[in-house]
This record gives structure tokens, sequence and C-alpha cells, in this order.
């Protein structure tokens, strides 16, 4: 066919234009999957060796049958999602299973990191609250299955795993509700992988407590220097602060706490903060943050087994686990003020 080679790193889809197949066909090739003949999958190995295509690091392991690598992607943005990374290795070689971890940013976007992970033959990836669409998605994954945490993707046929972030919003709000607090504000981070159900869970818990609802959208994201301009913009409207704040997250109710700390607002005494997800640093006592427990290590391991039995079984129909998110009380609730 007259290829030729190229000083240029050759890609998936130099090996399917030159053979006259799809990305996907090159990519069943090289996981060793059927879907294709014989003929082209020789083909194709042809092809690649002769443009000089690697798909991973280790040569070794493009024609084994199994890698045994299940790949993650994730933001380092979100601390919630490095306690869940943590758990993953273990729990994945207690299954023979090694995880690879790639990073979504502004610079390497979330698809490119799935291209990235499907080069290296991951029998399954893993995607951390994931902003791509499914069909995008599905189309980069060239097949490897997909495990979603954080999103209900189950409609879109891949697997997910979550934590049940409506019931732990609700929680949190009967919390301050039988404290005595009348006026709770949401801290909403509409941007966030779980914001609906976690909203939901904020206007269940104020309708059952007969409570009226107030909330606030965080449009710069759900970080701390969110969760600081909704608490700024709280004492700069005039109005009368809210005896207690929900956030959608940790990260923005470090912020606001610090915020309003700073503008000499004393948390809890004048303002009861909650957060969402129980990162580490909510544990430290000059924060001490009450809030609902995303269980990190509960959510590695139903992402593994998830992964692994997809892998191994290949179910008909989608995997959903839902972790439970009980409420810890710390010292950043209490009875609100002038009761």
């Amino acid at each position: 066919m007259g290829l030729e080679s190229t000083k240029r790193r050759v890609t998936m889809a130099d090996v399917a234009a030159a053979v006259g197949v799809s990305r996907e066909a090159v990519g069943i090739a090289f996981r060793g999957k059927s879907g294709i003949s014989d003929e082209t999958r020789r083909r194709i190995f042809e092809v690649a060796d002769h443009l000089g295509y690697r798909p991973n690091t280790a040569a070794q392991t493009l024609r084994r049958a199994s890698t045994k690598l299940i790949g993650v992607v994730f933001s380092p943005e979100h601390l919630a999602d490095l306690d869940i990374i943590q758990w993953m290795h273990g729990t994945a070689k207690d299954s023979g299973f090694t995880v690879v971890t790639t990073t979504a940013t502004k610079q390497h976007p979330e698809l490119a990191a799935i291209d990235e992970l499907a080069g290296y033959s991951c029998e399954a990836i893993v995607l951390i609250a994931p902003v791509a669409n499914p069909a995008d998605i599905e189309r980069a994954a060239l097949g490897i299955p997909i495990v979603v945490v954080g999103r209900d993707f189950s409609v879109s046929g891949f697997d997910t795993v979550r934590s049940q972030g409506a019931e732990g919003i609700a929680r949190l709000v009967k919390h301050l509700a039988e404290l005595g607090h009348k006026e709770i504000v949401y801290l909403h981070g509409p941007q966030m992988f779980e914001a609906k159900p976690r909203l939901e869970g904020y206007r269940a818990g104020m309708r059952s407590s007969g409570l009226t609802q107030r909330i606030i959208n965080m449009l710069d994201g759900y970080t701390e220097t969110a969760g600081a301009k909704v608490a700024q913009s709280l004492l700069n409207s005039h109005g009368s602060l809210p005896t207690a704040l929900v956030c959608s997250n940790d990260q923005a109710a470090h912020g606001a706490m610090q915020e309003l700390r700073r503008l000499g607002i004393l948390v809890p005494n004048e303002v009861s903060i909650t957060g969402y997800d129980n990162i580490r640093s909510s544990q430290l006592s000059f924060i001490d943050l009450t809030t609902a427990h995303q269980d990190p290590l509960a959510l590695a391991e139903a992402v593994i087994r998830t992964a692994v039995t997809r892998i191994s079984d290949s179910p008909k129909h989608p995997i959903e686990s839902l972790i439970d998110s009980p409420v810890l009380v710390r010292g950043s609730t209490a009875r609100p003020r002038m009761l």
C-alpha cells in the first residue's frame, strides 16, 4: 500500500486509516477482544509494526489477552477524588489488577485522557465526575467498559457508582432544623457532578421541615474560592445573615467558613456551616466541619468490584451501586443565635 513511516508519533487513527478500518477495530485488535476477523487482526498488527505504532509503554503486553489494567480519569482540583483513588490501588491489587491514573485538566481534556488510557490497553476505564457527554465518552473509549463515579449515567448504559447525595444533604438540613435553625441557605454548585441530587436533597429537607428555601448559585465552580465569594456576598447584601449555610461540598464550606471568620463572623456562634464529602481537611481541629460522609473506601471497593465484574462477566444491564452518606456532627454547627 506504499506505507511511509513518519517521525511524528503514530496514532491509532493512522493505523485505522492505513488498514481501512475504524479506530474501534484497531482497539479491539490490541486488546485481544473478539469482534474482528483473524485476517483483519493480522493486517492491523502488520501495519502497526510497519508504522511503529505502540499503544502503551510496555510493548510485550500489546497482544496479551488481558493486561489486568484499570484506568482512572480524575480532576486534581477535586480533593474528594484523591481520597477515593488512594483506596483503589489496594482494592484492585486484591483482585489481581493494577490501577493506572491520568488527570483531566484544561491542558489535557477528559476525552484525551480516555484516549491515553485506551492506548495502555486498559480493560476498563473509571471516570470520576466526568463532564463530557455520554456519546462522546463512548466514542473515545473504543468499546472499553466505562465505570462512572459520582454521576448517574446508567440511562446511557454505563455502570455507575455514587454516594446518596440527596439523602446526605437532606439529613444535614434535618440536623440543622432540629437544632432550631429556620434560615438555612444552600450554596449550590451547578457545575458539580452531583449537583442535581444534592439540590433535591436540600429542597426535600426544607419541605419536610416546613422551611422556606433559599438557594445561592456558586457561579465560579465549587472550590474554596467559590464558597468564600458567596459568604462575602451575603455580608455585602445589607440583609440579615442566615443562621446556617448548607454547602454542596466540603471545599466550598471551607471557603465560606474562612471568609466569615476573616470578616469577624463567628462559626458556629453566629452562623452554622455544613459540607458534604468529609475530605481529610474537614477533620482538622480548626475546621471541624459537620458534613455528610462520602466513604472513599466503600466507593473504591464498589468501583473495582463493578469494573472486574464488567470485565469478567459482561452483564447485560448497567450495574448501579449507591453508597450511604451518614452525617458526621462536629463543631461547625450549633443552636442558632438569639434563640
